[in-house]
Formats: structure tokens, C-alpha cells, sequence
């Protein structure tokens, strides 16, 4: 860390929206996950027809945090062997 900070002055070094925004963002991933909870009790103990489009989106909905997951690790890949590496000897 700097020498310049302080950690009893932290509150200077925070912008006025961020723990609002945290709030807003914990209180919207809780929601998320009781959706998607919801969506796994109603397709697997209710038995969701699929034949129909509310049955298609339930599993959508049951399956797209794996897929957010799956892309999120295949971007952060593809940022990691496109990156170049940093290292003492990186300009001489």
C-alpha cells in the first residue's frame, strides 16, 4: 500500500454512490438467486411442459447461470492468451 493512506480516512477515498450501489447490487443477485431457485422448484417438481414457451423459458432461466458462467470463463481466457507478459525483463 502507499504510505499516504490512511486507513482511518477511508470514507474520503469512497465515491458517494458506492455503497448505495452495493446495496442495490447485493439486493439484485439475492433476487436473481430466488428467481432461479424458484424456476428449479417449478420445472423440477412441477413438471413444466416444455411443449409450450413458458416451459422453454423456465429452462432457460434454470440453465443460464451456468452458461453466464461458461462465457465468462471462456472471455477471461481468451483475455489471458491474448495479453502479453509483464516482467522485469519485459524492456531490456
Amino acid at each position: 500500500m502507499c504510505e499516504t493512506y490512511n486507513i482511518s480516512s477511508a470514507k474520503v477515498y469512497r465515491h458517494r454512490w458506492e455503497s448505495p450501489m452495493l446495496v442495490i447490487a447485493t439486493l439484485a443477485t439475492i433476487g436473481a438467486i430466488i428467481v432461479n431457485l424458484a424456476s428449479i422448484i417449478v420445472v423440477v417438481l412441477g413438471g413444466a411442459d416444455v411443449s409450450n414457451e413458458w416451459g422453454s423459458f423456465a429452462y432457460i432461466v434454470l440453465f443460464s447461470p451456468i452458461l453466464l458462467l461458461l462465457a465468462r470463463s471462456y472471455v477471461a481466457a481468451q483475455n489471458r492468451t491474448n495479453g502479453a507478459r509483464v516482467g522485469p525483463n519485459q524492456l531490456s
